[in-house]
């Protein structure tokens, strides 16, 4: 009986064996498997590197900008102007919206006129657009409400009439290279009571 027993549990073994060889694992199958699901692939994107700004501070005529890209933030900053310079960055004030002309050698500017500028205590530019600014134009401020007047060292002449009935006019301030004042130019000029030389 032992032997019976012996005999049918070899068998049984060899037909497990038998059994497990000609089964295919999955990993080693060439066949493809029949799915009743469909499989999406994956698409995996590039990775794109982070930039990390490296800002500059907003200046007085700059806005906080990236060194790297240049991307801004914000806008400029405003001058702090203490005696008509400005204390951050050493720019001279100047009236804004004064109409200038550019002389005919093109190697100088002209104050032409008042023109959009609403200011009542006027400061003329050393330069402007890069170029010496040296005349006062003839009637430039004529009748105009100006309180005052600062002009720079750059200024040789001013023109006839130049403040002619700038009735509330009170201070003029001159260069150092002012070599010509036309006739009439501060013509009734009533309320003008101090010019200073050599500001």
């Amino acid at each position: 009986m032992k032997k019976v027993c012996l005999f049918l549990l070899c068998i049984a073994t060899l037909l497990t064996l038998t059994a497990c060889t000609s089964m295919e694992s999955p990993e080693k199958s060439s066949k493809p498997k029949s799915t009743t699901s469909s499989t999406v692939p994956t698409i995996t994107e590039p990775s794109v590197p982070v930039h990390i700004h490296t800002w500059q501070e907003a200046t007085c005529l700059v806005p906080k900008t990236c060194s790297d890209c240049g991307a801004v933030e914000g806008s400029a900053l405003a001058h702090a102007f203490v005696d008509y310079v400005c204390s951050a960055c050493g720019q001279p004030y100047a009236s804004e919206g004064v109409v200038y002309q550019l002389s005919q050698q093109q190697d100088s500017y002209a104050v032409l006129a008042m023109g959009s500028c609403t200011d009542t205590q006027v400061v003329i530019p050393n330069t402007y657009n890069g170029l010496p600014v040296t005349e006062i134009c003839d009637g430039a401020f004529w009748h105009s409400q100006i309180t005052s007047i600062i002009l720079p060292d750059s200024i040789t002449t001013i023109g006839t009439r130049a403040f002619s009935g700038c009735v509330a006019l009170e201070s003029v301030a001159l260069g150092l290279n002012l070599q010509f004042i036309d006739a009439y130019a501060f013509e009734n000029c009533i309320a003008l009571q101090d010019i200073v030389l050599n500001y």
